[in-house]
């Protein structure tokens, strides 16, 4: 997908007929909607894998950038194979993580994505 969306409809089409790899997170896309959004900063949900990680560490100017979006709104971050000691650096930033273990986790994954978006109705 090369454009930013924020359209529900595109990114479900999208979502449903994606295999990635290698993927570089767009955190200057990120910095941009920061300023962008203001004070009306949406909930973002992040789908990703190890390569978050490398992505994540490649610069402190984009983990501060990660930072400031968990501080200002939620953050959710769904990995794939990512353990609870590699996701430290996220919830500390202040992301809730969903750990995706296996794809045929995907119940439990989305169980665990509705918590971490809507606590109130857990």
């Amino acid at each position: 997908f090369w454009e930013w969306c924020r359209s529900e409809v595109e990114m479900s089409r999208f979502l449903m007929h994606y295999i990635g790899g290698g993927t570089i997170f767009p955190f200057a896309i990120l910095r941009d909607a920061l300023t962008e959004c203001g004070a009306e900063q949406p909930i973002r949900v992040i789908i990703s894998d190890r390569d978050f990680l490398v992505n994540y560490a490649d610069s402190a100017e984009d983990a501060r950038t990660f930072g400031e979006a968990a501080q200002r709104a939620p953050v959710v971050l769904m990995l794939h194979a990512v353990s609870k000691i590699d996701a430290r650096p996220f919830v500390l930033a202040g992301a809730q993580v969903v750990h995706v273990d296996a794809m045929t986790d995907f119940p439990r994954m989305a169980a665990d994505l509705s918590r971490a978006l809507f606590p109130e109705a857990a």
